[in-house]
């Protein structure tokens, strides 16, 4: 690669992109951790881009109509920092840079969006940017649709490299997007035929012009560092009437003693090659010391979108008020809809919404089979990290689907999700709960909710009207003891109606039984002491029954007050079966006559 040609035909873009390509091996080298290559070899898409093409307002970062600008490939996190730095950014300093990767900086390792507003979502799991990328295009034609052009017209550009696109997600997301032609949506490939392993060529022969192609997508190819080039492709990407995918042919690391080489991804810490590498780029300014002509520089891309951004603040305040459309379906033919067939696509389906969430303007919610959440589960858990709130309605959530059998029958999966931080579960004993779990549900607006909702037919056991959420409590009593309290039975969704039934055999044998609906353990743990007292004094027989595994039941069988000599769980430890629900239940013991049972033995 001639450095030095690059270096002479375009020398003002030239010295843009190597304030990038600087910036992020003097943070990598003081960090001793990080990778240096992508951004590296991304430096002069990324400086076309913004600079010719990226509609923002560096002053004004969460603006509603903004391009979206997406690095899949999280790991190349000084791109998007270094850029932020650069354009003026208020939160991401050069002391944030040079704090790259240590302890409560907004620099983190990978991209977090929690940290500072200018991050649009959190990568580092490779293949979820792009299907976030899914996500914030659908909304941006959805909210065009509705409230039309005026306010709502903006790009979301995504940087993918190999590893996002050998991420299964990255099909389910590429071939979604290629159906529903989200014209708004521009990916660039960073092909430079490195991973971490070595050439791709070592794991992977995927033509990737023709899978997208085969997608439904428009693919350009450039030379991703001719600027002229790149120009070119993201002008005629925004001419296609599909998503358009860019391979831009780089080179990993460009211009160090490691470029083209899988050495090139990781950390590039040598002091001697990176002197080599920046006397290449033709740099002479000390460490992390950008020169005050090509910081005014970026300054101004940052500063370019502020007219437009105080023109349409203006459009918005002039903007009528509309009515919503009613429900109808999002496809290529009609944006106002609002129901979209995401198909057997899990994970994609999952990444998108959040997506759709991270971009602002909707409450995005969707539902699948309770145990499928298995291929949902690394989006949803991105859910709870970025502090986003979509909505999974989970069915099916129990040994009492039937038939269907244990491939379907999810046992392990509460304790799974209840172990995810930041999550909000409801396992809902009837309509009642239901509908307060989807109120508190959509209140959220920082953490994902999971509704766990039975596929077989339930009693209504909240018969008294109360004007007060009750699920919002986590977990409340549902019918006191008659006589004497002796046992407490604890019980979620369509096992609440069998602790009823088994607190009517102990009531009849003069054993007085408390019932407690516990739709939420993490509602129930936020309350204060004197409230989970009430609901759980010390001194009777616990029992707990879910169909499902115990774990996590000890925290309310053994502690707040609970002994282990008198505490039981009725419930699933083994897969299920394939038969009628009710032969289930009475195959696996949860059944009120062994509850009512277990609570005799304790006693």
């Amino acid at each position: 690669m001639d450095i030095d040609a690059l270096r002479n035909a375009h020398p003002e873009h030239w010295m843009k992109a190597a304030c990038i390509r600087t910036l992020t091996l003097d943070a990598v080298a003081a960090a001793n951790s990080g990778h240096s290559g992508a951004p590296m070899g991304m430096a002069d898409v990324a400086t076309v881009l913004f600079e010719k093409h990226l509609k923002f307002d560096a002053s004004a970062p969460n603006w509603p109509d903004r391009d979206r600008f997406i690095l899949s490939a999280g790991h190349g996190s000084m791109l998007v920092y270094s850029l932020l730095y650069l354009t003026g950014d208020a939160q991401i300093t050069l002391e944030e840079v040079k704090n790259f990767r240590q302890l409560g900086a907004r620099t983190a390792g990978h991209p977090e969006n929690f940290l500072a507003d200018g991050i649009e979502t959190t990568t580092g799991p490779l293949g979820q940017g792009i299907s976030n990328a899914v996500g914030f295009a659908i909304a941006e034609e959805s909210q065009r649709a509705h409230w039309g052009k005026k306010v709502v017209d903006h790009y979301t550009y995504c940087i993918a490299g190999d590893g996002c696109l050998m991420e299964g997600v990255s099909q389910e997301a590429i071939a979604l997007a290629g159906h529903l032609k989200l014209s708004r949506l521009i990916v660039m490939w960073d092909n430079n035929d490195i991973t971490i392993d070595g050439k791709v060529s070592l794991s992977d022969s995927t033509d990737q012009v023709e899978r997208f192609k085969a997608s439904g997508w428009n693919v350009l190819q450039c030379d991703g560092h001719d600027p002229e080039a790149i120009d070119a492709a993201l002008t005629e990407a925004k001419k296609s009437d599909r998503p358009t995918m860019i391979a831009c042919k780089t080179h990993i690391a460009l211009g160090h003693a490691a470029q083209d080489t899988s050495k090139g991804h990781g950390a590039l810490t040598d002091a001697d090659q990176l002197d080599a590498a920046k006397k290449a780029y033709g740099w002479t300014s000390p460490a992390f010391t950008i020169p005050a002509d090509l910081k005014s520089d970026w300054e101004a891309i940052g500063s370019r979108g502020e007219q437009d951004r105080k023109d349409w603040e203006v459009r918005l305040g002039a903007l009528s008020e509309r009515k919503p459309a009613d429900l109808g379906v999002f496809s290529a033919e009609d944006r106002k809809g609002r129901f979209i067939h995401y198909g057997i696509r899990e994970h994609g389906m999952a990444a998108a919404m959040n997506g759709m969430a991270l971009h602002g303007g909707s409450k995005p919610y969707s539902g699948t089979f309770m145990c499928f959440t298995d291929y949902a589960r690394p989006a949803m858990r991105l859910s709870a990290l970025m502090k986003v709130a979509p909505v999974y309605v989970m069915t099916h959530d129990s040994i009492g689907l039937g038939e269907d059998g244990p491939t379907h029958q999810p046992v392990e999966h509460l304790a799974l999700l209840r172990a995810t931080p930041n999550t909000l579960v409801f396992r809902p004993a009837d309509a009642v709960e239901t509908a307060e779990a989807w109120e508190i549900a959509l209140s959220q607006t920082s953490k994902p909710s999971i509704l766990a909702l039975s596929r077989q037919g339930l009693p209504t056991v909240r018969k008294e009207h109360k004007g007060k959420n009750l699920t919002e409590q986590g977990a409340y009593v549902l019918a006191d003891a008659e006589g004497k309290r002796q046992a407490i039975l604890l019980a979620t969704g369509s096992e609440v109606s069998i602790a009823m039934e088994a607190k009517a055999l102990l009531e009849a044998e003069g054993i007085g039984t408390r019932v407690v609906s516990m739709p939420s353990m993490e509602l129930f743990a936020a309350q204060d002491e004197k409230y989970r007292k009430r609901v759980l004094p010390g001194g009777p027989v616990r029992v707990a029954v879910e169909a499902a595994v115990r774990q996590g039941w000890d925290q309310w069988l053994l502690g707040e007050r609970g002994r282990e000599a008198k505490a039981g769980f009725v419930g699933m430890d083994s897969f299920g079966a394939s038969a009628p629900a009710e032969e289930l239940y009475e195959k696996f013991g949860i059944t009120a006559k062994a509850v009512a049972e277990k609570v005799k033995s304790l006693l």
